[in-house]
């Protein structure tokens, strides 16, 4: 309850150095204004915050007692003050220079509309909004068995077959089926097309378009080995990566034809990445080394040799085309940044797990990372966190900086695969545990509610096949 301050006259209460100090009318004898014609300032009036507290000296109350009492209220009062209200000096601002209160707000009512609003705490759900049941799902690191399209269909591969789930009416189909001994070890999708490549365990590559719904190309004797990872650059020309250590490149528009070969790696290639810009070709391989290509001139541009373990997940950032995001396995654990305008390393974190796969946000400065194997906390070293992360689970970074802002847990076994939905708001990831997850993780891009309407994804749990 705000109180007015009454003052009462005591004889040795009005001079230079009492607490209540009368304003005098220069030029004239002091005279003692009648109370009932008084008008305190304004600004030196006293509110009082909590409804027990006054600040009038009672009709022959020692001046003395008042005193001890306006301190003990004042000291109270400081600390509803430093721990409630975030140190606002007062409840109500008439005068002087309006206080903050919290992240530079101020507490007038008045001049808090003219400040921005502070951006809302965003909260990140920490349970999948689906799971869908994917037996057969390989668990094998240097496989790439999971992506989903710009149109809003998600391929996973099982065994040998390879299956395409519409997210948007729930019904899954089987578009692809392995001959032989053969086996699905990689697929991606086209994102300027309907086009999904898939690659297998002998070395060729297939090409299906889903608006036709049909088998378009067969690309046989691409590699010695297994095509375990898939990058494409344009509409028309992709790379493919294997365990013989090569990458080619290929032009759809050419069937049969391989542009250009990659050598490089010494041993196999599990993963790759076209930046934005479609400038530059990143890859990731077993003997620890990442290699930046570069597209137009199917040139290696440099190689980057500082992990001290497998490289499967690769990331450009799609905010800044020059830069590059790479991960280690089990040994290594760090996530690292590179520049290839300047070739160099500009930072590293390590995670404390493994990483299986990473990528940025559409919609943000963040990044999120899949994890294998946790290590104990004291083989930590540069990582500004304090813990690991934890054993088969989901981490979202802030970047720069690399501040982790979640930890999403739910699968038992290592995340190994991850692709992001159209609105970019959304991710699946994939595991041994033989089940696909649905996370709402990054922030929906401003101006749409693009995810809404194209994911309708409300059943919380389903079987693929």
């Amino acid at each position: 309850m705000l109180r007015s301050v009454k003052y009462f006259r005591r004889p040795d209460d009005f001079n230079s150095d009492s607490v209540l100090d009368l304003a005098r009318t220069p030029g004239r004898a002091s005279r003692e204004p009648t109370p009932d014609r008084f008008l305190p300032s304004v600004s030196k009036t006293s509110f009082a915050i909590d409804e027990g507290t006054t600040s009038t000296i009672e009709p022959g109350q020692d001046f003395n007692e008042f005193l001890i009492k306006q301190q003990a209220n004042n000291n109270y009062s400081s600390l509803l003050r430093r721990n409630i209200l975030a140190e606002c000096s007062s409840v109500l601002n008439y005068a002087g220079q309006s206080t903050t209160r919290g992240r530079g707000r101020t507490c007038s009512p008045i001049k808090d509309f003219a400040q921005p609003m502070n951006r809302p705490v965003r909260r990140i759900a920490k349970l999948p909004y689906k799971v869908l049941d994917a037996p057969g799902l390989i668990d094998d690191f240097y496989l790439n068995l999971l992506d989903w399209s710009n149109q809003n269909n998600i391929a996973v591969a099982l065994d040998q077959n390879v299956y395409v789930w519409n997210a948007a009416n729930n019904k899954a189909k089987t578009i692809f089926a392995a001959e032989d001994d053969a086996a699905v070890t990689s697929l991606r999708w086209s994102q300027r097309n309907s086009l999904l490549a898939i690659g297998l365990s002998d070395g060729s590559l297939s090409l299906w378009d889903a608006g036709k719904d049909q088998m378009v190309s067969v690309f046989n004797n691409l590699h010695f080995d297994r095509v375990g990872a898939i990058a494409w650059a344009s509409s028309n020309v992709l790379f493919t990566g294997s365990r013989d250590t090569k990458i080619t490149e290929l032009d759809i528009r050419v069937p049969g034809a391989c542009v250009a070969a990659f050598c490089g790696h010494s041993q196999e290639v599990c993963g790759m990445e076209v930046s934005a810009d479609e400038a530059y070709l990143a890859s990731g391989g077993n003997d620890n080394k990442v290699l930046v290509w570069s597209v137009k001139e199917s040139r290696e541009l440099t190689r980057f040799s500082q992990h001290s373990a497998a490289v499967k997940a690769v990331a450009w950032s799609p905010h800044a085309h020059h830069v590059l995001a790479t991960g280690g396995g089990t040994q290594d654990r760090c996530v690292r940044f590179w520049n290839v305008n300047t070739l160099t390393m500009t930072s590293a974190v390590d995670t404390g797990a493994q990483i299986c796969n990473m990528m940025f946000a559409s919609t943000a400065n963040e990044l999120v990372t899949t994890h294998g194997f946790s290590c104990a906390s004291s083989e930590i070293e540069g990582n500004s966190q304090g813990c690991p992360t934890p054993s088969n689970s989901l981490a979202v970074w802030r970047v720069p900086g690399m501040t982790r802002i979640a930890t999403l847990t739910g699968h038992t076994s290592r995340v190994l695969f991850l692709a992001s939905s159209p609105c970019g708001q959304n991710v699946v990831t994939g595991a041994g545990d033989e089940t696909l997850r649905f996370w709402n993780i990054f922030p929906e891009r401003k101006g749409t509610h693009f995810g809404r309407e194209v994911s309708p994804l409300t059943v919380s749990s389903l079987q693929l096949r």
